[in-house]
């Protein structure tokens, strides 16, 4: 019985990063297409840090944006584990978003760009959905997808 426990879990995490990379794909692509607001070019001194800025925060919300449906779906799917479900998911995602950036054509144009970005993206990417999982589950909202008992929060019966 073990063994199918970690077979459905492994399953699980296939079509959890495939869900949040198709997810992440779109949202990345929608919000670098919306472009930046009149306003924000005046919040910065520099064009290029406003660009730059405004680069890091379509692609911090778009994760997260990505992350949420996911992120709720892998509370239902395996309710004792979930964080840890959500993390291997996003480990799993980053992976394949790194592996075409380590050809020996694209390796230096990556990591000699900016690898502050990699780095951070990559982390962004791993972090954002076991972070939301475990937001849900302190939420008194989330309670009931989360399996615990709800006679301790108000309302709850």
């Amino acid at each position: 019985m073990k063994v199918l426990s970690w077979i459905r879990a492994a399953l699980m995490v296939v079509v959890l990063a495939a869900a949040y990379d198709s997810l992440l794909a779109h949202t990345w692509g929608y919000l670098s297409a919306i472009g930046w607001a009149d306003w924000w070019m005046a919040a910065f001194p520099t064009k290029h840090a406003a660009a730059l800025s405004w680069l890091i925060a379509t692609h911090t919300a778009a994760v997260f944006a990505a992350a949420a449906p996911v992120a709720l779906a892998s509370l239902s799917v395996l309710p004792g584990r979930p964080v840890l479900l959500a993390a291997m998911a996003g480990l799993a995602v980053a992976v394949i978003a790194l592996l075409p950036e380590t050809t020996p054509e694209l390796w230096p144009l990556a990591w000699g760009a900016h690898p502050v970005f990699l780095v951070t993206d990559q982390l962004k990417i791993i972090v954002a959905m076991p972070v939301l999982v475990w937001l849900l589950r302190k939420l008194p909202s989330g309670a009931g997808l989360s399996g615990r008992d709800l006679s301790d929060v108000p309302g709850g019966s």
